[in-house]
């Protein structure tokens, strides 16, 4: 039997179930109680919790790289020793988090220069 991999997830947005496909899906940000989702086309403001919306996505997928932020990997166009590009964004890499970023991205070491 093959196995099925989920594509996408659903957000609750005004009411209304919104349809998140995992490839369009940039990074989400956390505000507080808030989630800003942000992808190729929208973005989304969710009730949510960043910790709790980024445990359900698929870990291959998506990283964890500051306490207020999470990046789609597939999306990361470039990378220093403290901020990962996507698109226009760029977006700050925590210090807790910096050593599993570049180890997960294969990227022995950055310099500071």
């Amino acid at each position: 039997m093959e196995k099925y991999e989920i594509k996408h997830t659903f957000v609750k947005v005004n009411k209304k179930f919104v349809r998140i496909n995992y490839g369009e899906l940039l990074f989400i940000e956390g505000l507080k109680d808030y989630i800003l989702i942000r992808t190729l086309y929208k973005k989304y403001i969710v009730h949510k919790n960043i910790g709790n919306f980024t445990n359900h996505l698929p870990r291959h997928r998506f990283v964890r790289i500051h306490k207020s932020y999470t990046v789609s990997i597939d999306h990361i166009e470039t990378v220093t020793s403290n901020k990962i590009e996507i698109g226009p964004h760029l977006i700050p890499i925590g210090r807790f988090y910096r050593e599993k970023i570049l180890s997960l991205l294969h990227i022995k070491e950055i310099k500071i220069s």
